[in-house]
């Protein structure tokens, strides 16, 4: 087994109270593509980002280091893309 870790960016509009669901759904889709251990999970706030994502200047950071055989994380990251917050 590897570790990987993954920041996740969120839109910026989203509160404390639903960015935990927000985070907790994407957590969901680690365990869902295979992924047993999730060693470390922080919210690093907001931070400006280098160029505008979907006309936002901000977005609120969330690093997840898990451990993984590496096999689904082309699947897992595509899964990611395609949520909307």
């Amino acid at each position: 087994m590897r570790f990987y870790e993954s920041i996740i960016v969120v839109h910026p509009a989203i509160e404390d109270s639903a960015l935990d669901q927000v985070v907790n759904e994407a957590i969901q889709l680690f365990e869902k593509r295979g992924v047993k251990d999730i060693l470390y999970k922080e919210i690093l706030g907001k931070k400006r980002l280098a160029y505008p994502l979907e006309k936002q200047r901000y977005g609120t950071y969330v690093l997840i280091q898990f451990g993984s055989d590496g096999a689904a994380n082309s699947q897992l990251n595509r899964d990611l893309e395609l949520k909307d917050n």
